[in-house]
């Protein structure tokens, strides 16, 4: 009996093989949701985050860096041990220190994008949580936004972006020891 059971798994398994690229990479519950290069200036980049899961998403340790078409990677902004979160749909925005974005950033730094840059949302763990690369077809004014409903990426043709969203939460108040004495 044991011989049929097993011999009928070995059949299934070879009947319906499960290749791992036939699995979804799951979304992660914080995504790159929308980037631009370049605008009227060279400056105007900027690099949206969004919290897509039902629950506030911690972004301590994380980072955002950028891969040169040769490899190299360098760090666009830090989150470190900022004690910092993102509430359910909330959004954080980067954008370059230059650009006209400053003024709806939650974070700015002198870093700067390029067309042969692919940009990195990396975890406290070091694991690449989401990326983008988009070579040559970067388009000046035009940003690359993540379809709400699909989350594959499409074109923008008027960028809104959204920060503002970043938040440290309150430490946790601790509940009073009674007095024994009491």
């Amino acid at each position: 009996m044991r011989r049929i059971s097993i011999l009928s798994g070995l059949f299934l398994v070879l009947l319906f093989p499960v290749h791992p690229s036939m699995a979804a990479d799951p979304i992660p519950d914080i995504i790159l949701n929308e980037i631009q290069i370049e605008g009227t200036s060279a400056s105007d980049e900027f690099i949206e985050l969004r919290n897509i899961s039902g629950s506030v998403a911690s972004l301590s340790g994380w980072k955002l860096q950028k891969r040169t078409s040769g490899g190299s990677v360098s760090s666009i902004k830090s989150f470190g041990d900022a004690c910092l979160s993102l509430s359910p749909g909330d959004y954080l925005l980067w954008a370059n220190s230059a650009g006209m974005f400053v003024p709806l950033a939650d974070f700015v730094t002198t870093q700067s994008l390029a067309k042969t840059n692919a940009i990195e949302l990396v975890d406290g763990s070091g694991a690449v949580r989401d990326s983008l690369t988009w070579g040559d077809d970067a388009l000046k004014g035009k940003s690359r936004k993540r379809d709400t409903e699909t989350f594959s990426w499409e074109t923008s043709d008027s960028p809104p972006p959204q920060g503002g969203g970043a938040f440290c939460p309150a430490p946790e108040e601790e509940e009073p020891t009674p007095d024994p004495k009491e």
